[in-house]
């Protein structure tokens, strides 16, 4: 897993849609395997989302991911979803500020979840499911 994290922090350089103002949406839908996604928002009222569905490994029907998912936000008012369906998917949340929110719902085996919130009056939900 940490080589995993690892590849994931690197390639969140070269795949991160960044925005430092108010308002911006960021939406990412990722089929497949071996996925990585990262975005950074500084601002207020941003919203992130981010979608990855798995697929099958060796083509004998098992659900596969291996998926990663980075989202920062910094701000006031920011919303961050992240859905993940699959096997060992990992989503990390970082919100900085007040009244924001987070959500991660992950269906499958073997996920791993963190969210991280600085500040007054966050909130965050987390669902993992097999």
């Amino acid at each position: 897993m940490k080589r995993f994290v690892l590849t994931l922090i690197a390639s969140t350089a070269l795949a991160a849609g960044a925005a430092s103002a108010d308002g911006n949406w960021s939406l990412v839908e990722q089929f497949g395997i071996g996925n990585a996604q990262g975005t950074m928002q500084n601002g207020n009222y941003n919203g992130a989302y981010t979608g990855q569905v798995g697929g099958s490994i060796g083509g004998h029907g098992v659900p596969g991911g291996f998926n990663g998912s980075l989202t920062m936000q910094s701000g006031v008012g920011n919303f961050s979803a992240t859905n993940q369906v699959g096997g060992g998917n990992l989503s990390i949340t970082d919100q900085l500020g007040v009244i924001n929110d987070a959500a991660t719902m992950q269906f499958g085996t073997s996920h791993e979840s963190e969210t991280i919130q600085h500040g007054i009056g966050n909130q965050s939900l987390t669902i993992q499911s097999n």
